[in-house]
């Protein structure tokens, strides 16, 4: 199983910084929660018949 290492920085000026493997990720904030689709998608589905052989 492969080491990974994570380290999530709060530096004294604000700035959140993520260091993965050693190297700085670019990252982007979620301000705020993507809305949720409101229409349900309905799916018709054919009556299952099986084969005329099927017991």
């Amino acid at each position: 199983m492969a080491f990974m290492n994570i380290e999530i920085e709060e530096r004294i000026d604000g700035g959140v910084h993520i260091k993965y493997n050693g190297a700085y990720l670019k990252y982007k904030e979620i301000i705020k929660r993507p809305a949720k689709l409101t229409e349900k998608v309905i799916k018709i589905r054919k009556k299952y018949i099986p084969l005329a052989g099927h017991p």
